[in-house]
C-alpha cells in the first residue's frame, strides 16, 4: 500500500479496476453480470479527490487519498466471493456515486476553507468505515453470514452509513455552492484573483497549481459534458459481457499489429440494427483498458450532444489530456491564448494532440454509432482522425451495419490490408448466447429446478427468439 500511495489513481485506473473485478467475478461465478461497472461514477469521484489532494493539499496527502482508494478495492475484492452480496454492495456504491458531484470550482475553493476540508475528511472517514463493515462480513464463515442475515438485513446494517454519507455529501455540495457564490460577488474587487494567488503561494508547488488550473480550463473547453459521455459507456458495459470477440482472428490480428509497431490500423465490427454492436464495443474498450488507455465515443440519437462532431472530437481529446500528469513538461509550454484559439477548430485540436502524444506511443480509439451522425459531423470526425492516424500509430475500432458506406469512407486514408473485420454472424457469438441463456435459467431456477425436458424446450425457444441478438 505504501508503494502505491506515491501515485494518485488516474482516470484509467477507474475503468481498469472495474474491469478487473468483472473478470474475476466471471471467473468465480457462472451467473456473473457486469456488476462492477456500476462502481464507475463513485470511483471517478474518489479518483478526482485523490488528484485534488495531490495538487491542492500537497503530495504527502496522497497517502490519505490513495489509502481510501485501497480500502475500497479491498472491500470489493472481499465481497466478490459472494455474488448476491456483491450485487447489493455494488448497488450501494452506485447510489453513492449518483448522490452528489464535485463543484466545478472545487479545486480552487477547497484550500481556502477549513470547514469544507473538515466535511470532506468526515466523508472519507465514513467511506472507510463502510468498507471495514463489508470486509468484516465477507471474512465470516458461511454459517456466520447466514446467522447474521437472519438477525439483521443488509438494509438495516448499511442504511445508517449511507444516510451519514448523504449528509456529508450535501454539506460539501452546499458549502461549495455558497463559497462559489461569494467568490462571484467579490469578483469586482479582485478578491478571487487574490485568493487564487494566495492558494498558489501556500501550495507546495505554485507550478503544479498553475498546471492544474490550466489543465482544468482546457478540459472544460474541450468537453464540458464528459461525465455524461462516460456514463453512456458504463450503461452499455452493464448490459452484458462479450468475450467471444476477443478470440476472433480479426480482433487478435488487430491487437497483434498494435504490439508490433506497424503503423495505424482499424477494426471494423459489422452487424445488423439491434444486434449488439454497441455492447461489443463497450467490451472492447474495457478489454483494452486492462493494459492501456482507450479513448472512446458512443454516439446515440437519444443524446443529441453525442452525435455532434465537435463533441465527439472534444471528448476524445479530453480523455487523452486528462491522462497527462500535471507535472508533465507539456503543460509548462502551453498558454491560455494559444489553447483558446486551437480548441475552437478541428485542426487546432489535432495540433494540440500531436504536440502531446509522443511519436513512439500508440493510441486506441473506439467510436460507436457514427452512422447516427449527420454527414457534416461524420466529415468532421474523419478530418480529425485522418491526420492523427497519419502522424501517430493509432488503432481505431468502429462499428456499422453491413450495408453502410461508412467503412469505404475510412478506406480513403487507411489501407485495406490494415482494416480487420469482425462480423456478428459468428458461431462463437451464438455459442456465447446459448451459454448465457443456460446460465440465466440455472440462476433463476435454483430454488425450484425445472423438469429436464421443459428446461431443454425453454433453452431452444429462447435461443430461437433471440435471433442472434
Amino acid at each position: 500500500m505504501r508503494a502505491k500511495s506515491k501515485k494518485a489513481p488516474s482516470a484509467e485506473d477507474v475503468i481498469r479496476m472495474t474491469e478487473e473485478l468483472n473478470r474475476e467475478g466471471a471467473r468465480r461465478h457462472k451467473t456473473w453480470q457486469p456488476y462492477s461497472t456500476r462502481l464507475g461514477a463513485f470511483l471517478s469521484g474518489l479518483q478526482s479527490l485523490a488528484s485534488l489532494g495531490d495538487v491542492v493539499i500537497g503530495g504527502s496527502q496522497n497517502l490519505i487519498a490513495c489509502g481510501v482508494w485501497f480500502a475500497v478495492r479491498v472491500c470489493l475484492e472481499t465481497a466478490i466471493g459472494f455474488i448476491t452480496y456483491f450485487d447489493r454492495v455494488s448497488a450501494l456504491f452506485l447510489k453513492l456515486g449518483t448522490s452528489w458531484a464535485l463543484h466545478r470550482d472545487f479545486a480552487q475553493l477547497f484550500p481556502r476553507n477549513h470547514e469544507l476540508q473538515t466535511f470532506l475528511a468526515e466523508y472519507l472517514i465514513t467511506i472507510v468505515t463502510l468498507c471495514k463493515k463489508v470486509v468484516v462480513f465477507g471474512n465470516k464463515s458461511s454459517l456466520s453470514q447466514f446467522a447474521t442475515a437472519l438477525m439483521s438485513s443488509f438494509k438495516t446494517d448499511f442504511d445508517p452509513l449511507v444516510s451519514e454519507l448523504d449528509q456529508w455529501a450535501r454539506l460539501i455540495e452546499q458549502k461549495a455552492n455558497l463559497l462559489s457564490a461569494e467568490s462571484v460577488l467579490n469578483a469586482e474587487n479582485g478578491a478571487i484573483e487574490r485568493s487564487l494567488n494566495l492558494a498558489r503561494r501556500l501550495s507546495a508547488s505554485g507550478k503544479r497549481q498553475r498546471n492544474f488550473d490550466f489543465k482544468q480550463r482546457l478540459l472544460l473547453q474541450l468537453c464540458p459534458h464528459q461525465p455524461e459521455y462516460d456514463a453512456q459507456w458504463r450503461r452499455q458495459r452493464r448490459k452484458g459481457t462479450c468475450y467471444w470477440i476477443f478470440n476472433t482472428p480479426g480482433y487478435k490480428e488487430w491487437r497483434a499489429r498494435a504490439s508490433r509497431e506497424q503503423g495505424s490500423t482499424a477494426l471494423w465490427v459489422s452487424g445488423s440494427l439491434g444486434s449488439g454492436k454497441t455492447v461489443i464495443l463497450a467490451n472492447v474498450v474495457a478489454d483494452i483498458h486492462l493494459q492501456q488507455k482507450c479513448l472512446f465515443a458512443f454516439c446515440s440519437s437519444k443524446n443529441s450532444g453525442s452525435v455532434k462532431g465537435t463533441n465527439i472530437i472534444g471528448s476524445l481529446a479530453y480523455q487523452y489530456f486528462n491522462g497527462i500528469p500535471i507535472d508533465s513538461p507539456f503543460w509548462a509550454g502551453m498558454n491560455d491564448d494559444e489553447v483558446g484559439e486551437k480548441t475552437n477548430s478541428t485542426e487546432g485540436v489535432v495540433q494540440l494532440l500531436l504536440a502531446a502524444i509522443p511519436k513512439d506511443e500508440c493510441i486506441f480509439i473506439a467510436v460507436d454509432g457514427l452512422e447516427e451522425c449527420a454527414d457534416d459531423d461524420i466529415t468532421d470526425v474523419l478530418l480529425f482522425l485522418k491526420p492523427l492516424m497519419g502522424a501517430r500509430r493509432t488503432h481505431l475500432c468502429c462499428s456499422s451495419r453491413p450495408e453502410s458506406v461508412l467503412r469505404s469512407r475510412f478506406s480513403s486514408f487507411i489501407a485495406n490490408d490494415q482494416i480487420f473485420g469482425v462480423t456478428l454472424n459468428s458461431q462463437a457469438r451464438y455459442d456465447e448466447i446459448k451459454d448465457f441463456i443456460a446460465a440465466e435459467i440455472q440462476r433463476r431456477t435454483v430454488d425450484r429446478p425445472l423438469d429436464p425436458d421443459l428446461e431443454l424446450l425453454m433453452r431452444s425457444q429462447l435461443v430461437a427468439g433471440a435471433q442472434g441478438m
